[in-house]
Protein backbone atom coordinates (compact mmCIF):
# COMPACT_ATOMS: atom_id res chain seq x y z
CA UNK A 1 0.00 0.00 0.00
CA UNK A 2 0.98 3.57 -0.86
CA UNK A 3 1.72 5.35 2.38
CA UNK A 4 1.33 8.61 0.64
CA UNK A 5 0.61 9.87 -3.20
CA UNK A 6 2.94 9.99 -5.84
CA UNK A 7 2.59 13.67 -6.15
CA UNK A 8 4.32 14.16 -10.21
CA UNK A 9 2.11 12.75 -11.93
CA UNK A 10 -0.61 14.18 -10.64
CA UNK A 11 0.88 17.53 -10.82
CA UNK A 12 1.82 16.72 -14.35
CA UNK A 13 -2.17 15.69 -14.83
CA UNK A 14 -3.06 19.57 -13.16
CA UNK A 15 -0.17 21.64 -15.34
CA UNK A 16 -1.07 19.25 -18.38
CA UNK A 17 -4.45 21.26 -18.41
CA UNK A 18 -2.66 24.41 -19.37
CA UNK A 19 -2.86 23.37 -22.88
CA UNK A 20 -0.47 24.54 -25.75
CA UNK A 21 -0.38 28.49 -25.91
CA UNK A 22 -0.90 29.51 -29.03
CA UNK A 23 2.15 32.51 -28.96
CA UNK A 24 5.64 31.37 -29.05
CA UNK A 25 6.59 33.92 -26.82
CA UNK A 26 6.35 33.28 -23.10
CA UNK A 27 4.35 35.95 -20.89
CA UNK A 28 6.55 38.69 -18.83
CA UNK A 29 6.07 36.70 -15.84
CA UNK A 30 6.87 33.27 -17.45
CA UNK A 31 10.13 33.76 -15.31
CA UNK A 32 12.11 31.05 -13.52
CA UNK A 33 13.81 33.29 -11.38
CA UNK A 34 10.58 33.66 -9.22
CA UNK A 35 8.32 30.50 -7.54
CA UNK A 36 5.16 31.68 -9.55
CA UNK A 37 7.43 32.37 -12.70
CA UNK A 38 9.27 28.90 -12.48
CA UNK A 39 6.00 27.01 -12.22
CA UNK A 40 4.40 28.76 -15.12
CA UNK A 41 7.69 28.31 -17.31
CA UNK A 42 6.55 24.02 -16.08
CA UNK A 43 3.24 23.96 -17.24
CA UNK A 44 3.70 25.84 -20.64
CA UNK A 45 6.87 22.92 -21.16
CA UNK A 46 4.28 20.74 -19.74
CA UNK A 47 1.57 21.33 -22.10
CA UNK A 48 3.71 22.05 -25.02
CA UNK A 49 6.09 18.39 -24.65
CA UNK A 50 9.39 20.67 -24.39
CA UNK A 51 11.44 17.57 -22.53
CA UNK A 52 13.87 19.70 -22.52
CA UNK A 53 12.36 22.69 -20.50
CA UNK A 54 10.34 20.46 -18.15
CA UNK A 55 13.60 18.99 -17.37
CA UNK A 56 15.23 21.97 -16.62
CA UNK A 57 12.80 22.76 -13.97
CA UNK A 58 12.92 19.67 -12.24
CA UNK A 59 15.58 19.08 -9.66
CA UNK A 60 16.90 15.02 -9.23
CA UNK A 61 19.56 14.72 -7.50
CA UNK A 62 19.11 10.51 -6.85
CA UNK A 63 19.60 7.99 -9.82
CA UNK A 64 15.45 6.93 -9.32
CA UNK A 65 15.16 11.20 -8.99
CA UNK A 66 16.47 11.15 -12.40
CA UNK A 67 13.99 8.22 -14.01
CA UNK A 68 11.16 10.09 -12.66
CA UNK A 69 11.99 13.20 -14.19
CA UNK A 70 12.73 11.65 -17.26
CA UNK A 71 9.44 9.68 -17.50
CA UNK A 72 7.56 12.48 -16.47
CA UNK A 73 9.57 14.38 -19.49
CA UNK A 74 8.63 11.68 -22.07
CA UNK A 75 4.97 11.67 -20.72
CA UNK A 76 4.42 15.29 -21.80
CA UNK A 77 6.09 15.02 -25.12
CA UNK A 78 3.77 11.90 -25.95
CA UNK A 79 1.31 13.86 -24.74
CA UNK A 80 2.18 16.71 -26.56
CA UNK A 81 2.53 14.33 -29.57
CA UNK A 82 -1.04 13.05 -29.26
CA UNK A 83 -2.76 16.30 -28.94
CA UNK A 84 -0.68 17.15 -32.47
CA UNK A 85 -1.89 14.28 -34.38
CA UNK A 86 -5.43 14.46 -33.21
CA UNK A 87 -5.71 18.49 -34.19
CA UNK A 88 -4.12 17.50 -37.58
CA UNK A 89 -6.19 14.59 -38.37
CA UNK A 90 -9.56 15.85 -36.88
CA UNK A 91 -9.83 19.31 -36.38
CA UNK A 92 -9.45 21.39 -33.11
CA UNK A 93 -13.00 20.98 -31.85
CA UNK A 94 -13.12 17.09 -32.39
CA UNK A 95 -9.83 16.23 -31.19
CA UNK A 96 -10.70 16.95 -27.35
CA UNK A 97 -11.10 13.78 -26.62
CA UNK A 98 -7.61 13.25 -26.96
CA UNK A 99 -6.75 15.93 -24.77
CA UNK A 100 -6.84 19.21 -27.44
CA UNK A 101 -9.27 21.32 -25.66
CA UNK A 102 -7.86 24.36 -24.60
CA UNK A 103 -10.41 26.14 -22.19
CA UNK A 104 -8.38 25.31 -19.45
CA UNK A 105 -5.42 26.96 -20.48
CA UNK A 106 -6.37 30.21 -18.88
CA UNK A 107 -7.72 28.71 -15.65
CA UNK A 108 -4.48 26.78 -14.87
CA UNK A 109 -2.18 29.42 -15.74
CA UNK A 110 -4.82 31.63 -13.24
CA UNK A 111 -4.55 29.02 -10.45
CA UNK A 112 -0.54 29.92 -10.47
CA UNK A 113 -0.82 33.30 -10.53
CA UNK A 114 -3.21 32.82 -7.85
CA UNK A 115 -1.35 30.76 -5.51
CA UNK A 116 0.39 32.38 -2.13
CA UNK A 117 4.11 32.25 -1.83
CA UNK A 118 6.11 32.18 1.64
CA UNK A 119 10.13 32.34 0.60
CA UNK A 120 12.14 31.44 2.95
CA UNK A 121 16.16 31.70 1.92
CA UNK A 122 16.91 28.98 -0.63
CA UNK A 123 13.07 27.14 0.03
CA UNK A 124 10.02 28.71 -1.17
CA UNK A 125 6.39 26.70 -0.45
CA UNK A 126 3.48 27.80 -3.16
CA UNK A 127 0.22 26.84 -1.82
CA UNK A 128 -3.48 26.92 -4.06
CA UNK A 129 -5.58 30.13 -3.34
CA UNK A 130 -8.53 28.18 -2.54
CA UNK A 131 -6.21 25.53 -0.17
CA UNK A 132 -7.39 22.35 -1.69
CA UNK A 133 -4.11 20.11 -2.62
CA UNK A 134 -1.27 19.97 -0.96
CA UNK A 135 1.27 22.68 -0.75
CA UNK A 136 4.23 22.50 -3.50
CA UNK A 137 8.18 23.35 -2.56
CA UNK A 138 10.59 24.78 -4.71
CA UNK A 139 14.21 25.23 -4.10
CA UNK A 140 16.64 27.90 -5.56
CA UNK A 141 19.59 26.67 -8.17
CA UNK A 142 21.95 29.66 -8.37
CA UNK A 143 19.17 32.47 -10.11
CA UNK A 144 16.42 30.36 -10.77
CA UNK A 145 13.41 27.87 -9.00
CA UNK A 146 12.91 24.15 -9.42
CA UNK A 147 10.67 21.60 -8.52
CA UNK A 148 12.61 19.12 -6.26
CA UNK A 149 11.25 15.70 -7.32
CA UNK A 150 12.71 14.16 -3.85
CA UNK A 151 10.02 16.41 -2.33
CA UNK A 152 7.09 15.18 -4.94
CA UNK A 153 7.82 11.81 -4.19
CA UNK A 154 8.55 11.62 -0.49
CA UNK A 155 7.33 9.30 2.06
CA UNK A 156 6.33 7.22 -1.08
CA UNK A 157 8.06 4.08 -0.77
CA UNK A 158 11.05 3.36 -3.60
CA UNK A 159 8.92 0.29 -5.02
CA UNK A 160 5.62 2.53 -5.02
CA UNK A 161 7.50 4.92 -7.18
CA UNK A 162 9.28 2.50 -9.39
CA UNK A 163 6.02 0.87 -10.49
CA UNK A 164 4.76 4.85 -10.71
CA UNK A 165 7.99 5.11 -13.52
CA UNK A 166 7.06 2.47 -15.42
CA UNK A 167 3.81 3.28 -15.26
CA UNK A 168 4.40 6.56 -16.86
CA UNK A 169 6.95 5.06 -19.68
CA UNK A 170 4.65 2.30 -20.75
CA UNK A 171 1.72 4.87 -21.19
CA UNK A 172 4.24 7.58 -22.91
CA UNK A 173 5.14 4.69 -25.35
CA UNK A 174 1.51 3.77 -25.86
CA UNK A 175 0.59 7.25 -26.68
CA UNK A 176 3.70 7.53 -29.56
CA UNK A 177 2.15 4.33 -31.30
CA UNK A 178 -1.29 6.24 -30.99
CA UNK A 179 -0.02 9.47 -32.55
CA UNK A 180 1.34 7.77 -35.23
CA UNK A 181 -1.59 5.68 -35.56
CA UNK A 182 -3.83 9.01 -36.08
CA UNK A 183 -1.37 10.86 -38.16
CA UNK A 184 -1.51 7.73 -40.65
CA UNK A 185 -5.25 8.20 -40.62
CA UNK A 186 -6.14 4.62 -38.81
CA UNK A 187 -9.03 5.78 -36.74
CA UNK A 188 -12.06 7.84 -37.93
CA UNK A 189 -12.56 9.77 -34.85
CA UNK A 190 -10.88 11.20 -31.86
CA UNK A 191 -13.71 9.05 -29.88
CA UNK A 192 -12.35 6.10 -31.64
CA UNK A 193 -9.03 6.65 -30.97
CA UNK A 194 -9.10 7.28 -27.76
CA UNK A 195 -10.91 4.23 -26.65
CA UNK A 196 -8.10 2.17 -28.17
CA UNK A 197 -5.69 4.37 -26.35
CA UNK A 198 -7.29 3.45 -23.34
CA UNK A 199 -7.83 -0.26 -23.77
CA UNK A 200 -4.41 -0.76 -24.83
CA UNK A 201 -3.07 1.18 -21.32
CA UNK A 202 -5.41 -0.50 -19.38
CA UNK A 203 -4.34 -4.18 -20.83
CA UNK A 204 -0.77 -3.31 -20.39
CA UNK A 205 -1.51 -2.46 -16.90
CA UNK A 206 -3.17 -5.92 -15.89
CA UNK A 207 -0.30 -7.80 -15.80
CA UNK A 208 1.45 -6.24 -13.76
CA UNK A 209 -1.26 -5.41 -11.55
CA UNK A 210 -1.46 -8.97 -11.02
CA UNK A 211 2.18 -9.75 -10.05
CA UNK A 212 2.09 -7.06 -7.69
CA UNK A 213 -0.50 -8.81 -5.71
CA UNK A 214 1.37 -11.58 -5.79
CA UNK A 215 4.47 -10.02 -4.56
CA UNK A 216 2.11 -8.47 -1.39
CA UNK A 217 0.80 -12.09 -0.74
Amino acid sequence: MYRRSLILPLLLATFALAGPTTSTTQPADADPATPRGALRVFAQALAAGDRAAILDRLAADTPQDQQLANATADLAEATAAVRKAAVAAFGQEPAAPLGADLSASPAALKRIDASRVDIQGEKATVRPSDAEGPPLVLVKRGNVWCIPVAELSKDVEQADVQRSIDAMLEQSKQMKVLATEVSAGKFKSAVEARQELDRRILQSAMPKAADDKRERK
